[in-house]
C-alpha cells in the first residue's frame, strides 16, 4: 500500500492535503473555538512532508495556521491584545513544523539505511540483490518497449595470486575500477559486484554499436589505471547485448558467464560479444 501511495505525483498530494486542510478549517468553524483539532491537521502535513518533502510540509503547515487562525476568528475567539493571535499563531506553527522536520529526518535516516544494504560496503558498487532486483525491471521494461538491453560481466583473473601479499592494495583496485566504471558509463547505467573477483554491469538502452564503444572505453580507462599501479591482473569481458530480452537475469547472467569462458580461451584481457534474439 506504501509503494501504490508513492507513484501518485506531487499534484495528487497537494490537492488531496489542501482539501483536507479546508475541510479541517471548516469543522474548526463549525465545532467553535473551545474544541481543538490541532491534532488533526498534523495527518495532511505528515502526508505531504512524506511524499513531497519538508519543504513543501512547511508550506503547508504555514496554510494549516492561517485556516486555523481564521477558524478561530471566524468562530468569535477573541483576546486582550491583537498581539496575542500572532503569538498563537507564531505557536501552532511551530506545533506542525517541529514533526515535519522530524519525519524528514527520520525518512532520510531510512532512506540511507536501505540504501547501504544495497551497496558491496568494500568497493561501492551495488550488491547481488540490487542488480538482480534493477535488472529485472530493466527485463520486464525493455521486452514491454522492445528496447535494446546490454549486460556485461567483467571478471579479474589471477587477482588473488598477483595481490596476495597485501589485502588493503587489493580493496583498493577493486574500489579504482568500480569507480572508473561509473565515470566511464551513465548515470542510468548499473555496477554490481557478483562474487569476489567480478562484476556485473547494466546498460538500459544500449544497441551493440552503442556497447562496443562504451566497454571499450571502460577497458582502456581500467588498463591504464592496472598500469599505473602496476597491478598483475587480467581482465576478461563477456558482453551481451539484447534485441529481445532473456525471461530471468539468471538466464543472462549465465550467458555472459560462458562468454567470460570463451574469453579465456582466447587469451587474457579479452572481449567477448554475443548478441541475444531468443
Amino acid at each position: 500500500m506504501i509503494k501504490s501511495l508513492a507513484r501518485q505525483s506531487k499534484a495528487f498530494w497537494i490537492i488531496a492535503g489542501l482539501i483536507q486542510i479546508a475541510l479541517l478549517g471548516i469543522i474548526d468553524y463549525l465545532t467553535g473555538y473551545e474544541i481543538s483539532l490541532s491534532l488533526f491537521y498534523l495527518v495532511p502535513l505528515a502526508a505531504i512532508a512524506w511524499f513531497i518533502g519538508s519543504r513543501s510540509g512547511i508550506w503547508a503547515a504555514a496554510v494549516s495556521t492561517l485556516v486555523w487562525l481564521i477558524g478561530d476568528i471566524s468562530a468569535g475567539q477573541v483576546y486582550s491584545h491583537p498581539l496575542i493571535y500572532a503569538w498563537n499563531a507564531v505557536m501552532r506553527l511551530g506545533l506542525f513544523v517541529c514533526p515535519i522536520l522530524l519525519l524528514s529526518a527520520l525518512k532520510k535516516s531510512l532512506l540511507h539505511r536501505q540504501a547501504l544494504t544495497r551497496i558491496d560496503q568494500s568497493t561501492g558498487a551495488v550488491n547481488s540483490h540490487a542488480f538482480w532486483e534493477v535488472a529485472q525491471i530493466e527485463i520486464e521494461r525493455s521486452s514491454r518497449y522492445k528496447r535494446p538491453l546490454t549486460f556485461a560481466y567483467l571478471e579479474l583473473d589471477n587477482l588473488k595470486l598477483g595481490l596476495r601479499r597485501d589485502r588493503d592494495e587489493a580493496d583498493a583496485m577493486l574500489r579504482s575500477i568500480v569507480s572508473i566504471c561509473k565515470k566511464s558509463l551513465r548515470k542510468t547505467d548499473t555496477v554490481a559486484r557478483l562474487g569476489s573477483e567480478g562484476f556485473a554491469l547494466l546498460l538500459p538502452e544500449t544497441p551493440q554499436e552503442g556497447a562496443e564503444v562504451a566497454i571499450s572505453t571502460l577497458q582502456m580507462a581500467i588498463f591504464a589505471e592496472m598500469n599505473q599501479n602496476n597491478w598483475p591482473i587480467a581482465l576478461n569481458i563477456g558482453v551481451l547485448n539484447c534485441k529481445s530480452v532473456p525471461q530471468t537475469v539468471d538466464e543472462a547472467i549465465e550467458i555472459t558467464d560462458s562468454l567470460i569462458d570463451s574469453a579465456k580461451q582466447g587469451g587474457k584481457n579479452v572481449i567477448c560479444y554475443a548478441t541475444y534474439i531468443g
